[in-house]
């Protein structure tokens, strides 16, 4: 009979543990998904062709030899690349802020400087 009990006790436990987890998780999923999405969204934005593309473009194909358009065309690719890993780091922040929150239950302040102490 104590043996059984035992047994009980042992298998019920983890069952137990598992009701009472992280009860902020679902809220830090919740803003873990919309600070993605909007980060994503953003991105995308980012990396839009936009009416100066198309007319740089059309200036290239006439001459893209010209070194005005080339430093032009450079100058906008780096903006964009440098918008677009910004974004990409800020995500990656959010997702490692996600995981570190839920696994070990704590609730992080949602700047994400105070993620890494920047």
């Amino acid at each position: 009979m104590v043996r059984s009990v035992a047994i009980l006790v042992l298998l019920a436990s983890p069952l137990g543990l598992a009701q009472t987890g992280n009860p902020n998780s679902d809220r830090l999923k919740t803003e873990a998904a919309r600070s993605i999405a909007s980060l994503s969204a953003k991105l995308k934005e980012v990396n839009q062709p936009t009416a100066l593309d198309a007319e740089l473009a059309a200036q290239c194909s006439v001459n893209c030899a010209d070194s005005s358009l080339q430093m032009h065309m450079e100058s906008l690719n780096s903006q964009r690349f440098r918008a677009s890993k910004g974004l990409v780091a800020q995500i990656h922040q959010a997702v490692d802020a996600y995981i570190i929150g839920t696994s070990n239950g704590l609730l992080l302040e949602s700047t994400p400087t105070a993620w890494y102490g920047t």
